[in-house]
């Protein structure tokens, strides 16, 4: 999610938008006379068209309309709904169109804006109206590489140009516009690189002393690439934060109890700049700019102030008093030192991810103190956890990533039209099993094309696994290969997968996920049921041959396990709805709800034709996802997916509650009817009224939560008769 430049182009009235990736956004612009005079627009984005023109004509579902001050601050931040018109006022407005390529336009004067859904949106001017165009893309994908030696020094060379792609040192620095992709790393004899790389580098005067080891780099490379700060390798156990132009220090604890420093200090300078951005960028009411008021830091001051200065005066305040302000961190990687995982820094830094070293023989571990400052318990609240090898460090609950799942994210950039799906079902497949895979494909607000692949032979499937699709559920046994009509088709002998994420489904072999990350995939989850009983089933009927491929079946099949089934239906509905494979996991795999009594919900679920939620849960379900866990399938106009935890709360009243884990830092969270507005990962408290919840899931933001149950927006069996 990066910021990426963007081309701009013209021809006759299109003016078209276009990134590396291949992704476009057009603007009809009806009158267009080009002209020189440009409007000042956000972060003074050199790639902008201006022009004159009486209307301009696009498709979007998300856009926001802001007031531009004198002083370039956006104020009275508002959003276009679906078929609505507005009459705009004559004044400095600024229209922001979120997507893969964010898109900016600016004008003076009055214009009626008609958002019309699906026939796109027009914006009206009364007579010809100078406007200006600009964009970000927000694909992220390294533009270089950078070729160091495979030694400590050499690693600290590349981290020391992390930051070349970051276009700002002042606190915009925490916005993801203003944050590009590290480069690469490549190993090789001496240090080569790039001079568009080491141009860009801003000297912030920062410079971070590390021991000679991989174990003390992994977790200095976030901070340093945030601090801009150059990393030089010491013959010493300590490691030490120096600006030395201000004659200060900061001397950090040797050992693992680095790794927690190094993230506290991170936690601390990010999320205050982020706090000074936003109390003096914005107008909206943020609670965590409430910290400036108990600490002796004056914002308008810091705005200006160069990073070693803002430093300085951070880490001198008494942050304890405010910590509890601001959120945890989002993402935490455990990653085994080596040469192999240092070269995957890049990825992992790009999302702003906390690297944490494990080691040891056998089983690594996190050690008692880092026991004690352990990220998550593997809940829809704690953030993103996964590691980097192929054993589970000791006391951690997540995600297996793998170096080929994080060189595969540049692989899947673009987002489509719709979801497409191959769901392929084996001679052996679990009949209930592929009823309920259908049905949940079918029935999903997203556009999901979803083709269905009965007993495939081992020819076919090699050929759907490698012409690709953005997601494959496999239902059958895949414990020596993919399951087809004449014997298991072995990953190796694909040429590639072009799998963005699958779903394996029924007797599972972790090696196979394994081996569709190699061969291109990006994230494998593995729903590993064991049978329970020796009790068959009937086969397929003729009602089950509409989907294409489909054919009745002969073939007995292992009876479905209730608690399995819903763990796996909660994670389809996780996963297609919009959220990250490692939080649909985590809602699949939570510990069992307790229900109250909470007014028509669970009934209105049932019924919905909905299934209530499993109470307790004695399955020999195995869920676990392999690769990247950030990875999502679905957003709704690059808005991510959270769930909606809904409590009625009175006559025509709900408690809500939203977790905000977003898959990257410095991005806030709330507007519309929400009171305020929140760091990510903060999560919002409030109580709505029937028409306001509604107006939340009309977005489709939001996947709603109800007695601990999974729902689509579009499922209004739990809110009857309110929404």
């Amino acid at each position: 999610m990066s910021g990426g430049t963007v081309d701009i182009s013209v021809a006759d009235t299109t003016v078209t938008l276009s990134d590396g990736a291949g992704n476009r956004f057009e603007i009809e612009a009806v009158g267009w006379d080009e002209t020189d005079h440009s409007l000042d627009v956000p972060f003074s984005m050199t790639e902008r068209q201006s022009g004159r023109a009486s209307k301009l004509r696009f498709h979007s579902s998300s856009i926001t309309l802001d007031a531009v001050r004198e002083d370039g601050v956006s104020v009275d931040r508002d959003h276009i709904e679906t078929n609505e018109r507005r009459q705009l006022p004559d004044r400095r407005n600024l229209i922001w169109i979120t997507g893969l390529i964010g898109v900016w336009i600016r004008f003076d004067g009055p214009a009626v804006i008609d958002q019309r859904g699906p026939d796109g949106c027009e914006i009206t001017f009364p007579h010809p109206t100078v406007v200006t165009i600009a964009g970000q893309s927000t694909v992220n994908a390294p533009s270089h590489s950078v070729t160091v030696p495979r030694t400590p020094a050499g690693v600290a060379e590349a981290i020391s140009v992390f930051a070349a792609p970051f276009t700002a040192t002042d606190p915009q620095r925490t916005s993801l516009l203003r944050r590009g992709h590290p480069p690469r790393i490549e190993y090789g004899d001496s240090v080569s690189i790039p001079d568009a790389v080491a141009a860009s580098v801003s000297d912030t005067g920062i410079v971070l002393e590390v021991p000679p080891t991989l174990e003390a780099l992994f977790p200095a490379a976030t901070l340093a690439t945030y601090l801009g700060a150059r990393v030089e390798t010491v013959e010493r156990e300590t490691p030490i934060l120096k600006i030395p132009a201000r004659d200060r220090h900061w001397t950090f604890s040797p050992g693992e109890r680095f790794s927690d420093e190094a993230a506290a200090m991170l936690r601390r300078v990010f999320f205050l700049d982020v706090a000074v951005r936003w109390q003096e960028r914005s107008d909206t009411d943020w609670v965590e700019t409430d910290a400036f008021a108990m600490l002796d830091i004056e914002p308008e001051t810091c705005l200006e102030a160069p990073m070693a200065t803002r430093v300085d005066r951070y880490l001198s305040a008494d942050f304890e008093r405010v910590s509890p302000l601001f959120p945890r961190w989002h993402a935490w990687v455990y990653a085994e030192p080596t040469y192999e995982h240092a070269a995957v820094l890049p990825h992992l830094v790009s999302t702003f991810t906390q690297v944490l070293p494990v080691t040891g023989n056998g089983t690594p571990t996190v050690g008692e103190h880092r026991a004690s400052s352990h990220p998550g318990s593997d809940t829809p609240e704690d953030p993103h956890v996964g590691w980097l090898g192929r054993t589970q460090p000791a006391g951690v609950r997540g995600y297996e990533l793998t170096p080929a799942a994080l060189r595969h994210r540049q692989r899947y950039l673009d987002e489509g039209e719709a979801i497409d799906v191959a769901l392929v079902v084996g001679p052996d497949a679990d009949i209930d099993r592929f009823r309920a895979a259908r049905d949940a494909y079918r029935g999903n607000p997203p556009p999901i094309r979803c083709t269905v692949y009965r007993k495939p032979s081992r020819r076919d499937l090699r050929a759907i696994i490698e012409d690709g699709a953005d997601w494959c559920h496999v239902i059958g046994n895949c414990e020596e290969g993919l399951p087809t009509a004449d014997g298991p088709l072995q990953v190796e002998v694909l040429d590639e997968s072009g799998i963005q994420a699958a779903l394996l489904e029924g007797r599972v072999e972790t090696s196979v996920a394994r081996e569709l990350l190699e061969a291109g995939s990006q994230a494998v989850a593995t729903a590993d049921v064991r049978a329970t009983s020796d009790t068959s089933t009937t086969g397929m009927t003729a009602s089950d041959t509409s989907t294409t491929g489909m054919t009745t079946s002969d073939t007995p099949l292992t009876p479905s396990d209730a608690h399995a089934d819903e763990a796996i239906d909660t994670f389809l509905r996780g996963v297609i709805g919009g959220f990250t494979i490692d939080l649909a996991r985590r809602f699949a795999t939570r510990p069992p709800q307790r229900h109250g009594d909470v007014g028509k919900s669970t009934t209105s679920a049932t019924a919905s034709g909905q299934r209530p939620p499993v109470e307790s849960s004695s399955s020999a379900l195995s869920l676990e996802v392999y690769g990247d866990g950030l990875t999502e399938l679905w957003s709704f106009d690059q808005i991510q997916v959270f769930p909606l935890e809904i409590t009625p709360a009175g006559s025509e009243q709900f408690r809500v509650r939203i977790p905000t884990w977003y898959t990257d830092a410095g991005l806030g969270f709330g507007g519309l009817i929400l009171e305020a507005w929140h760091i990510g990962g903060n999560p919002f408290d409030v109580t709505l009224e029937w028409y306001e919840l509604k107006e939340l899931l009309e977005t489709r933001w939001y996947l709603p939560v109800v007695d601990g149950a999974l729902y689509r927006p579009d499922e209004i069996g739990p809110f009857y008769p309110f929404v």
